[in-house]
């Protein structure tokens, strides 16, 4: 794969979950060929069923692969960055390589595993009396911090699927088919990346459908067309955007088109408004509540999915309620629905905490 990185980007991240692994107290990552790998070695390595890994320590770095696999490792990331390369061949004990002195220094040690490690080298390391737990938890704050590099390179993807979404009214005619102007997608979304993911054009009914591609449905005048779309860089890294669309003018839609894209568009900007705020004021706001939230002001228009019954999630949901300097307003309670007005409040104090720190006293958590 393409390294879309400096080295030092690579040996940055390397030191982080070294760092991790210590403030966690747990002895090792054993990090299998996958996303852990492309995001830390930028190597795409697929040894099939014969183990490879590399091992992390608070101290030590190692990787362990079949010997014919070695050269392109020592002459990649990993051997730049200072990584042991250490190769393995028939009739070797290649988890003994990995994580024999692991067992030999600590009967209870811990370490934490890839999320796509096969079953079976999984299952092996458990054998061998190590105490496993997942990396993906455990690592999730060295994956989730972007320096400006990386980025760079995600502003570049969502600008290559921008450039896509750009051509798509022209795609859109009376008419035409789905697979149709699928077959267009897939031109364009190449010309800026190097694979497509996916794409799903959804006229009509199908727009419904989270889970539809494209058919031979002949697009309508007035149709609602969902394009969701979806490509990979030379870097590895991916776009995703959906938009929705109409066939013709805008003025095409009908009464009922018009005013169910009015409380969308309402229900996305309370969904955005509250994320604002719980950002602004770090509450404990999670994706699952704003997705109710977002529901329930669809809801209360008349326009939900089929089946779907508001309710809470776990645990409450945090709402911003305005109160005076001598005074508070009542706060919103737990399965309440929020109104409108009450989210472009909490907009407004996104405005106002930057520019009238008076202003900001006046608003509180409810």
């Amino acid at each position: 794969m393409t390294v879309p990185f400096p080295l030092s980007t690579y040996t940055a991240r390397l030191d982080a979950v070294a760092a991790l692994l210590g403030q966690q107290h747990i002895d090792a990552a054993v990090l299998t060929p996958g996303a852990d790998l492309r995001f830390l070695l930028a190597s795409d390595i697929d040894t099939h069923e014969r183990f490879s890994a590399l091992v992390i320590t608070p101290t030590t770095r190692r990787i362990v692969v079949p010997a014919v696999d070695a050269g392109a490792l020592r002459d990649g990331i990993a051997g730049q960055a200072g990584v042991q390369v250490v190769p393995w061949t028939d009739g070797q004990d290649a988890l003994e390589l990995a994580v024999g002195d692991l067992h030999r220094h600590a009967a209870d040690a811990t370490v934490a595993v890839s999320g796509e490690m096969p079953a079976n080298h999984l299952l092996n390391l458990q054998a061998r009396g190590l105490r496993t737990v997942n990396a993906t938890a455990v690592l999730r704050d060295v994956f989730m911090v972007k320096d400006a590099s990386e980025i760079a390179e995600l502003r570049r993807a969502g600008a290559a699927i921008d450039e896509v979404h750009r051509q798509v009214p022209g795609l859109l005619r009376a008419g035409r088919t789905e697979r149709e102007v699928a077959g267009d997608l897939e031109k364009l979304i190449l010309a800026g990346h190097v694979a497509v993911d996916f794409i799903i054009v959804g006229s009509g009914p199908h727009g419904a459908d989270p889970h539809h591609d494209y058919s031979d449905r002949i697009l309508e005048e007035g149709d609602i067309v969902v394009i969701d779309i979806g490509g990979t860089l030379d870097s590895g890294y991916h776009s995703d955007c959906t938009r929705t669309y109409i066939v013709g003018p805008v003025d095409a839609a009908r009464p009922d088109q018009a005013e169910a894209y009015r409380v969308l568009r309402r229900a996305q900007q309370a969904g955005l408004c509250l994320e604002f705020s719980r950002v602004l004021f770090r509450s404990a706001l999670s994706y699952p509540h704003l997705n109710v939230y977002k529901r329930r002001t669809a809801s209360c228009a008349g326009h939900s999915r089929p089946g779907w019954t508001p309710r809470s999630p776990a645990s409450p949901p945090v709402h911003w309620t305005r109160s005076s300097a001598t005074s508070s307003s009542t706060p919103a309670t737990a399965g309440s629905t929020p109104t409108a007005p009450a989210t472009a409040s909490a907009c407004q104090v996104m405005r106002n905490r930057s520019s009238s720190p008076a202003m900001n006293s006046h608003w509180r958590r409810a």
